[in-house]
């Protein structure tokens, strides 16, 4: 049996991730979000989860954009000189590693949000690849679900070797190191009993962002249950935010979503749609 949760990431950071994926939702193939509370149009993507039940909601936890939910005395060493998060590159690059008692109480506290707004979460999973390539970020997420009771994101799955080389780079680190540090987390997860699906994968290809690419990827869909991570918006509700050329090509990810043919080719293939909350 093949099932897939097709996740768009970043609802909230902006008005027209809130927009987009309700009509990704509405009219495509979201079955899953995952909702940031550090971000500008945060409320705005509370209200619209509470009102759409059916949508699947988890927890976006960043501690790299926008401005953290406790006081800044809670969280000093995770800001920069402005009171908000360092960003993903700057954790990069500067090799620092966030103080991680600091980081339990906001992650907790992003979490404690959802649950004050109506919403139950049906799983956590982490804003940029940053927080993956910190061993104890990872850990205190797996924690954190597990404490909860929430399924959760795991980039390492079935079929992760197809990235290992990539991530490798980007973590700064020689493939067999991050292979070893892949084991670790399979064990980590493996012990705490969290649920999580099978494989991970982006929905689109690098830089083929439409619908017959979104088709080859479901016709190649494996057994068991896949996550395709998604990033749509309407660019006009976050041009502002992140730029004309990222905000348009949120866009593209939207249309190809939406796309009539996406359906069908699922339901040709006997593909079942499903949520964090049906693990």
């Amino acid at each position: 049996m093949r099932r897939l949760i097709v996740n768009a990431d970043d609802f909230g950071l902006c008005p027209g991730t809130v927009s987009g994926i309700l009509h990704g939702y509405r009219h495509g193939i979201i079955t899953s979000t995952s909702m940031m509370l550090t971000v500008p149009a945060a409320m705005a993507a509370a209200e619209a989860a509470y009102y759409n039940r059916g949508l699947d909601v988890g927890v976006h936890l960043t501690f790299t954009e926008g401005y953290p939910v406790m006081a800044a005395e809670w969280v000093p060493t995770l800001l920069n000189e402005r009171g908000g998060f360092l960003t993903a590159r700057e954790w990069l690059a500067t090799g620092r590693q966030p103080n991680i008692n600091e980081l339990a109480v906001e992650l907790k506290a992003q979490i404690a949000l959802v649950w004050q707004g109506g919403i139950r979460p049906s799983h956590l999973d982490l804003h940029t690849a940053a927080g993956y390539l910190m061993p104890d970020v990872f850990e205190l997420t797996v924690s954190l679900a597990a404490e909860m009771g929430l399924a959760m994101r795991f980039p390492f799955g079935d079929g992760w070797e197809g990235m290992a080389e990539g991530v490798a780079h980007t973590a700064g680190v020689s493939p067999a190191q991050m292979l070893a540090t892949v084991m670790h987390y399979r064990q980590v997860v493996a012990a705490a009993e969290v649920t999580h699906p099978d494989r991970f994968l982006e929905a689109f290809p690098a830089e083929h962002t439409s619908a017959e690419a979104l088709i080859e990827r479901i016709r190649n869909l494996g057994e068991g249950t896949t996550e395709f991570l998604t990033h749509p918006a309407f660019a006009a509700g976050c041009s502002e935010y992140m730029g004309a050329a990222r905000a348009e090509q949120r866009a593209a990810e939207l249309a190809a979503l939406c796309d009539p043919r996406v359906r069908q080719t699922i339901d040709e293939e006997g593909i079942e749609l499903v949520g964090f909350h049906q693990l």
